[in-house]
């Protein structure tokens, strides 16, 4: 991943997650409920980096309102899920939110990485060296953890 790259970091996250989602499928009970609580931090995270750092300049440019618009949408529908995954006890329970969180979360990777990193990569190359350091300075620093923190707070655990 390079460091400098806003659009790198989002798409090594976008892969872990994947990767994540992936060992999933695999898991006994008692693992997939750790794993999910992994992934919903490392989403949450995710999004609270996008939504403070990279989404407010992506939605400076012409066309930037209308995807960032579209991505707040598909974040909103993500934390959804993610507050039924973290508060859920069984194990069917489970497994149906996170496919559904899967299947919209795949598809906000889909449209997140062929446009509005597009748009990135065209409208904002410029900037990238310096909106990459804030998104590492974003996801070292306790703001993403905090995020997480404000989910689960949501729903008293």
């Amino acid at each position: 991943m390079n460091p400098t790259d806003p659009n790198a970091i989002i798409k090594n996250d976008h892969e872990n997650v994947k990767i994540m989602l992936d060992a999933y499928l695999d898991m006994e009970f008692d693992q997939k409920l750790d794993q999910a609580e992994k992934i919903s931090e490392t989403l949450a995270v995710h999004m609270g980096m996008e939504e403070e750092i990279f989404y407010p300049e992506v939605e400076k440019l012409s066309a930037g309102e209308e995807l960032i618009s579209d991505a707040i949408e598909e974040h909103k529908e993500i934390k959804d899920h993610l507050l039924t995954i973290l508060k859920t006890d069984d194990e069917d329970e489970l497994d149906k939110h996170m496919k559904m969180m899967e299947k919209v979360l795949l598809h906000h990777i889909k449209e997140e990485e062929s446009k509005m990193l597009t748009l990135s990569e065209e409208k904002l190359k410029n900037e990238h060296a310096v909106l990459a350091g804030r998104m590492l300075a974003y996801k070292a620093s306790n703001k993403g953890k905090i995020f997480f923190d404000k989910l689960k707070d949501k729903i008293g655990i």
